[in-house]
């Protein structure tokens, strides 16, 4: 038995060694999660703009662009259950917060949990931003979703410096030079509305309170609130499902009403007509983000 033992631990220890060299090596890697967990933790007491939501916007609205004191809290696939967490995390840093811009897509209201579609972007809140939620173990290890730690393990060896976002936490890489010309507006849009689509509506409820309680919290502290939803490429909006849009409009027609806060619609703004707008069908590119956000710092009077 003993013997046995033995070669168990001679087997798995040199395994076990690799993860941990790996997973310590990718943990100290930079990455936009724990960038923003520090930078709020720093400097939130200056901060009095805030951007939240999903790659819309991480990569659609640039805060720099609105205010040297804007910064985006907005990560790619965020759900409203993690848009409540980010605004939360760091409510005891702030002393001048003004406005918080949450932007309502397509499937805001329809999303899942994240820890039901992408399991290893959870783990980044937990792990960079301390999250004390999903509480199952595979989520305290970068190993345990190994593809993308993989792929993240080559970058420690890679000698690119090409950073994933600016000084604001605005995504940068979403540029023209890399945008798939021959995919943009078709396969691609097909692949995310496929996506974007709900097979239901029953996290809906689940939305609309986790949406309610930002509403919520901004109000109780004289924040002003805006939602809004971001530009997109036309071969994207003309196939969606018009129930389930219509839908979205209602219910937030509902929070404006409840409410008394401001809702800006630029799905099919004609201000956005060129393709250089736009990296695929539903994600600007950073001129047609450039643009968005000089709109809308207009549209808002910053």
């Amino acid at each position: 038995m003993k013997r046995f033992l033995k070669y168990i631990i001679c087997f798995f220890l040199p395994i076990l060694l690799l993860l941990c060299t790996g997973e310590y090596l990718v943990r100290n890697q930079d990455n936009a999660y724990k960038y923003k967990h520090k930078y709020m933790k720093e400097k939130g007491s200056e901060v009095e703009i805030i951007v939240l939501g999903s790659s819309h916007s991480f990569y659609g609205i640039k805060p720099g662009m609105l205010s040297n004191k804007a910064f985006s809290l907005a990560n790619p696939s965020q759900t409203t259950e993690y848009d409540v967490f980010v605004l939360e995390n760091y409510v005891n840093t702030y002393q001048n917060l003004k406005l918080v811009i949450m932007p309502i897509s397509y499937f805001t209201f329809f999303d899942k949990p994240l820890q039901e579609t992408t399991p290893y972007r959870a783990m980044f809140y937990k792990l960079y931003m301390k999250a004390s939620f999903p509480k199952e173990l595979k989520y305290d290890f970068e190993f345990a979703s190994m593809s993308t730690f993989k792929e993240k393990l080559k970058k420690s060896f890679s000698s690119s410096e090409r950073k994933e976002y600016d000084e604001y936490a605005w995504g940068s890489l979403h540029s023209l030079k890399d945008k798939d010309l021959n995919t943009w507006q078709t396969k691609k849009v097909e692949q995310a509305l496929w996506s974007h689509t709900a097979k239901d509506f029953s996290q809906e409820s689940r939305n609309y309170k986790n949406v309610e309680e930002i509403v919520k919290f901004c109000i109780d502290r004289k924040i002003r609130i805006v939602l809004l939803t971001t530009p997109c490429w036309h071969t994207y909006y003309e196939k969606i499902n018009p129930k389930q849009m219509q839908e979205t409009y209602e219910l937030v027609n509902q929070l404006v009403r409840r409410y008394g806060i401001e809702y800006f619609d630029y799905m099919k703004d004609k201000r956005f007509y060129k393709e250089m707008y736009f990296y695929d069908g539903d994600h600007l590119s950073e001129i047609g983000a450039k643009k968005f956000s000089l709109l809308l710092k207009q549209d808002l009077g910053l």
